[in-house]
């Protein structure tokens, strides 16, 4: 998404103003797609399959073990901070791959938990 809006366009190390906001706009959108649409309706469904006493009960308590995991990685205020400081951060582009595998992030405490979770949010 990020290239195709432009994002990987410029040479220069710093974004412009105008792209850091249109990037800002894209990540706002993919938090609300996710916190108010897709991990609702999904929780739901598996909580309503979980409550059905199934012999795929464990998958299901799994899988909401997992999106509760994705979900408090994605609301960390440490994560938040650095994506939105620099919405490049979120982008799993050849460009800016390093970006949050770098030390800086790790010194910052960011895991790697947290990289995986911020290319999801704008995918190259």
């Amino acid at each position: 998404m990020m290239a195709n809006r432009g994002f990987d366009t410029i040479t220069s190390v710093d974004m412009q103003e105008s792209e850091r906001e249109r990037a800002g706009q894209y990540l706002k959108r993919a938090y609300t797609t996710l916190f108010s649409g897709i991990l609702p309706f999904v929780t739901k469904q598996l909580s309503r399959l979980v409550a059905l006493g199934s012999p795929n009960d464990g998958l299901y308590r799994n899988c909401l073990a997992a999106i509760n995991s994705a979900a408090a990685v994605l609301q960390d205020p440490l994560f938040r901070r650095i994506v939105e400081e620099d919405p490049r951060h979120s982008c799993c582009s050849p460009r800016h791959a390093s970006i949050l595998m770098s030390l800086q992030a790790t010194a910052r405490g960011l895991r790697r938990s947290g990289s995986l979770a911020a290319c999801s949010l704008l995918p190259a």
